[in-house]
């Protein structure tokens, strides 16, 4: 490990080797003698420098570089891909303020921040409770970061600005499920929803399911199984706006499988040990997730959106199956915390 930032400089008049000159009797500090009892010296002034550096390394304003990740792993507060030294450093120095949010929609969005910066988009996590055996309530608690908040210090008392959080009558249903999820491991349910209406920190996916040919088409045709059925029927474009199977481009969303993960990775961190995250919501359009809308805006979960589609009214088919959430150039899903059951996945 290399030295601490700020090395340990020890006053002269305060090293053992001083010491040493003061309190030694005459035949001591001879030529010869003085050598020898510098050789001495020297050791113990070696010793209180390493102890003393070893100190300062734990210390995160004064820690070497290098020593930095074993903080972090000590402290459990990491660094964001983007976030400078310089911002990370009082983070850790920070440690113990942030702890006592541990376990809290609080704690989840900071780390959120932090791991974004130096971008500051708006960001919200809502928890939906439903009835149990122990309260009929029905709710929707909106905890909201506002775009260019600063992650940290958090707020001391809920709600403090640059966060807020607003209790309604229920009106994010997702699917229409109540409590117990998965009980006895998670009691209720949190989605977090991250902002991105102007291309930062994504921009909205663009790129569509073809071959590597071109751009798919179908037609309705004749089936003697199904009396109706889709086919492919060939198709043209480029692979400029089309997903191919060995490209690092992800299926309706812009960011790499990397970045899910370790979203992921920090609400699993951070959330308290009785909540599901089940997914992390990137959203296009400014105006969708409004906590003022009541219950059934088209801008809020309908109650069928836990499952990829529904099955609706087709002219064709008389019944098919239909895209139950909005459109990838909305918002995209990236599968949560993983611990409800589900699996990692973009969506």
């Amino acid at each position: 490990m290399t030295q601490p930032i700020q090395p340990y400089d020890p006053d002269p008049a305060l090293t053992m080797r001083a010491l040493g000159d003061a309190i030694s009797p005459t035949y001591l500090r001879g030529p010869v003698m003085s050598s020898y009892r510098y050789s001495m010296s020297v050791l113990y002034d070696d010793l209180i420098d390493l102890a003393t550096l070893a100190v300062f390394a734990g210390l995160a304003s004064y820690a070497p570089p290098d020593a930095l990740p074993w903080i972090a792993l000590d402290r459990q507060v990491f660094q964001g891909p983007n976030e400078p030294v310089t911002v990370y450093i009082p983070r850790l120095a920070q440690w113990l303020d942030a702890a006592k949010f541990a376990g809290s929609t609080t704690a989840v969005m900071v780390a959120l921040l932090a791991w974004f910066y130096p971008l500051a988009p708006k960001m919200l996590m809502v928890q939906s409770s439903g009835p149990t055996a122990f309260s009929t309530l029905m709710s929707s608690t909106w905890y909201t970061y506002q775009a260019g908040s600063a992650p940290f210090p958090p707020p001391s008392t809920v709600p403090t600005p640059p966060a807020r959080y607003l209790t309604i009558p229920v009106n994010w249903e997702w699917d229409n499920l109540g409590p117990p999820f998965y009980s006895p491991w998670m009691y209720w349910r949190s989605w977090i929803v991250i902002f991105s209406p102007s291309g930062s920190p994504w921009a909205a996916p663009s790129a569509t399911w073809s071959p590597a040919t071109g751009t798919a088409t179908t037609s309705v045709v004749s089936d003697p199984v199904f009396g109706t059925a889709y086919q492919g029927s060939g198709g043209s474009g480029s692979n400029a706006s089309e997903f191919n199977w060995d490209s690092s481009v992800c299926w309706d969303w812009t960011g790499t499988a990397d970045q899910a993960q370790q979203m992921a990775q920090i609400a699993k961190d951070k959330k308290s040990a009785g909540c599901w995250i089940p997914w992390i919501i990137v959203a296009y359009d400014a105006t969708m997730f409004d906590e003022t809308q009541a219950s059934g805006s088209s801008k809020l979960p309908n109650g069928n959106w836990g499952y990829w589609g529904i099955v609706a009214t087709d002219a064709t088919f008389g019944t098919a199956y239909v895209a139950a959430r909005p459109a990838s150039a909305t918002c995209s899903f990236i599968a949560g915390t993983n611990d409800g059951g589900g699996v990692l996945g973009i969506g």
